[in-house]
């Protein structure tokens, strides 16, 4: 009994404690450093162990979810790495 007391604190809380919620442009940057290279076809060609990658991609938090599979299918990523 007091999970179920539990469970339905925590969905009040959740229900009336959240913050306004806005929708715009969110902007993902990405750094990475490449740890291994497995490229059989050669089209790497240039990138080494050690070096660094960045890039970022942006989208509109606005965007009507199409696919229903959750933010990551909102939209076409607008930019890859740079």
């Amino acid at each position: 009994m007091s999970r179920k007391i539990e469970i339905a604190v925590a969905l009040l809380f959740f229900v009336f404690c959240t913050g306004n919620v806005k929708a715009g442009i969110v902007t993902i940057d990405i750094t990475a450093e490449i740890a291994e290279i497995d490229d059989p076809c050669g089209l790497l060609a240039g990138l080494g162990v050690g070096d660094t990658l960045t890039g970022s991609y942006v989208y509109d938090s606005a965007t009507p979810d199409i696919c229903h599979g959750g933010a990551s299918r909102r939209q076409p990523l607008s930019r890859w790495l740079s």
